[in-house]
Parts: C-alpha cells; structure tokens; sequence
C-alpha cells in the first residue's frame, strides 16, 4: 500500500523530477511579459490590479486599459484576483511581472490540497499520496497551461475548493455550512461557470437549492446590473449569453476541436483512468461531461477559442485521473505519471518562451520613448495586450483603419513597419 509517509523509489523520482522541471520552467517565465496562450485575456486580468494599485481604483469600478477617453470602468469577473494583485503592489511599492504568476499558480496549488482533502473524505482515498494528486492536478495540461499566467480562474477555485472543505470536515455544522455558503458565492462571482460543483460537494438539500438561488441573483446583480450602470466601456467582455441560433452555428466548429480539449484534460494517457473509473466512479465522469456541455450551451464559440472556459471540466478531469490512478499497481503508476508529464511538457513547454511581441512593443518604446501621460492608439487588433507591455491607456483599432490619423485624445499610434511586419513603430499623432 502507498501512503503518505512511504513512496516507492520510481514514483518519488518521477514526482521530484516533474516538479523541478515544472518549477524551472515557471522560473524561466519571468524574463518576459504575458508568456503563454490569450495574452489579451493575461493582460485584461493583470490591468485590473495593475490600476488597482497605481490609479487607486475602487473594488467595485475595476478598470480597463482600452477605455479611449472614458473612465474605463467595465465589469467581468468580481475582481478579487485583481485587489490582491493591487494590494501587494502597494505594499511593495512597485508592479512586476512576476507576482501575478506566483499568485495564480499558488492559489492553484492550495486549491488542489483543498480538493484532495474533500476527495480522501468522500471516496476514502488510503493508497495514494497528496504529492501524487498535487502532481496530476497541476501537471494536467489545460491547469499548467492557465495556472502559471495571470488569470482569475485559481482565486474563484480558491474559494469553492474551500467551501467543500469545510462542507466536508464538518458537514452538520451549521457555522461551517455558512461559512462554506458565503466561501462558494465569492467563487461564483469570480467565475460563475464552476457551478455545477454545488451538486458534486453538494452540502444538503436545502443548503444546495439556497445557494444556487442566491447565485442566480449574485450573477444578476453583478454581470447585469452592476455592470449596466458603471461600465463605461460597453461591450468589452462578452458577458452576454448566446442565442440558440449560434449555439447550432458553432456545433461543428466546437466538436472539430473537441479532441483538442479531451487531450488537455486528460494528456491521453488520462483515458485509461476514465476508463477504469466507468463502473465505480461513473458520476464523477457524468460531471465531467456535464461541465463540457453546460459550457457549449452558454458559450458554444469558446470550446474552440477559449481553452480556459472548459477549466471547470478540467477539474473534475482531474478527479477521475487520481480516482482511476488509485487502480493501478506501482509498475503501472510509473509508467502513468512518465507519460503524463513528457506529454504535459510536450505540448506546453512554448508557453514559458519569450515573448516576441513584448519585445517588438519595448523595441518600438525605445526608439520613441513615450511620457507617462501618453494615450496610445494601436493598430493591432482588439487586443489590449500592447497597451499592458507599455503600461499605458489608450485605444484597440484594427489595423486596416490606419490612415495617418488617430483617433480624438490620442497621443501617440503603434503599428507594425509596413516594410517589415516583425517591427512595429510607435509614432506621434499629427495633431489637428
């Protein structure tokens, strides 16, 4: 049997050497800015707290670089995420790069001890070790590739991992259940999308059937009406929900890339471990694909284009992984966890490479150096993630509508050479 205290000599070489690796790797990051996939989304999240700290926004006006003249207030997730990134920057004084990385990935690593706690209460997990679920939970390609980057999705499992916990060490406690209650609507507000693990921890009848009610009303209250009157952004994120008809316009294009999405939740080697969790675990499974569904229905174009929106079912991926692992003798568990890791770096390790359009940004910053009340306009795309590497407020316009001129307010443009598209020139804005 293999305990906590006692690992066979393979599985502890496998572990010691994954986790160096994976700790190198994160290190390595921080020579550059917003490596890795989404970096508009990275640079959405970090901006919050970047002007949490440096324009002593307010928590419930969180702000956004792409504002052109406005304030900038534009309502997504609740920005815990956000407040602690602008807290710590107060603190120390200063913004970095790094912070935001480390907070992402250590929330995410006391979330998955959390989630461990809960599953050794509900399935009496005694032949397995915390070091090996730690390992598979963090090292499961779609956590590693999102973990490691600043985005919210680790704050909100923060919260609901810690709701189970105390819903499942103490489970007719009434304080408990309260404070679980008030520790899973936080981590509602900061990603709605995870709710159906209400009915997996799931704390009583009618704990369960209270707080899905008042979630239904955070969301309202939040990403509807909140949002209706502070925004001044309208439209920026796309909180809305979709019509029937393009939930049946994006059916093709979401199953074409859900092979892609099974081999981030389960790195292949994980279909052996769903296959052996079918008769025993089969509810665990049924989650897994709910949460896969439930995500196609609400946001059917993001199964494709966002990876990060189908983390909930990466979660419960997770689950069945150490559930299914459990099954298998040493010899098998080693050859499991080897699999799983090589093909984990694989097929993740570009994301922790420089990043070349930071330092085209910096290049272009160096040559034209911009002053700290610049509002600069890019031609790039909608994609704010310019702006985050110089730091600055400003405009996102498409590239095609650059003719010379810029936009009211502006100050200065970013665009790419036209004799060479590798280079980008950060120009002055004629005045008019």
């Amino acid at each position: 049997m293999i305990t906590e205290k006692k690992l066979p000599l393979p599985i502890k070489v496998i572990l010691t050497l994954g986790f160096a690796i994976g700790l190198g790797l994160f290190i390595y990051a921080f020579q550059t800015v917003l490596n890795g996939p989404h970096q508009h989304r990275q640079a959405d999240s970090a901006f919050v707290g970047y002007f949490f700290c440096t324009e002593n926004t307010d928590f419930l006006h969180p702000h956004i670089a792409p504002r052109g003249l406005t304030e900038g207030t534009a309502i997504n997730e609740f920005p815990v995420y956000g407040a602690i990134l602008g807290g710590l920057c107060k603190l120390k004084g200063s913004w970095d790069e790094a912070t935001p990385r480390i907070i992402s990935l250590l929330l995410a690593l006391v979330s998955a001890l959390f989630f461990w706690g809960i599953l050794i209460r509900k399935y009496n997990l005694k032949n397995v070790s915390g070091f090996e679920y730690i390992f598979l939970f963090i090292f499961l390609p779609v956590n590693w590739t999102f973990f490691t980057i600043p985005m919210p999705d680790s704050t909100g499992l923060f919260f609901y991992s810690l709701a189970g916990l105390l819903w499942a060490d103490k489970p007719k406690n009434i304080y408990y259940k309260l404070l679980g209650a008030i520790s899973f609507c936080l981590g509602f507000l900061i990603r709605p999308y995870y709710i159906l693990i209400l009915f997996f921890l799931y704390p009583g009848l009618l704990m369960t059937s209270i707080i899905f009610v008042v979630c239904i009303g955070l969301f309202w209250f939040w990403y509807r009406y909140w949002s209706s009157q502070v925004t001044t952004f309208h439209g920026y994120f796309g909180i809305q929900f979709q019509s029937t008809q393009e939930v049946l316009k994006s059916l093709p294009n979401a199953f074409a890339h859900l092979p892609v999405r099974i081999a981030e939740h389960t790195a292949l080697i994980g279909l052996w471990a769903f296959a052996l969790c079918w008769k025993k675990y089969r509810w665990v499974i049924l989650f897994y694909l709910a949460n896969v569904g439930m995500m196609y229905v609400l946001k059917s174009t993001h199964v494709a284009a966002h990876g990060y929106y189908l983390l909930n079912a990466g979660l419960f991926a997770s689950f069945v992984l150490i559930l299914g692992y459990q099954e298998l003798s040493t010899k098998q568990r080693a050859f499991f966890l080897s699999f799983f890791f090589i093909y984990t770096t694989a097929f993740t390790q570009h994301n922790f490479h420089k990043n070349k359009n930071y330092e085209m940004t910096i290049k272009a910053a160096e040559e034209n150096p911009l002053n700290k009340d610049a509002v600069v306009a890019t031609y790039l795309g909608q994609d704010p993630e310019w702006l985050y590497y110089l730091k600055r407020t400003g405009f996102i316009i498409d590239p095609q509508y650059f003719g010379g001129q810029c936009p009211e307010g502006a100050t200065h443009y970013l665009v790419r050479k036209p004799e060479n598209a590798n280079e980008l020139k950060l120009g002055l804005c004629p005045k008019n």
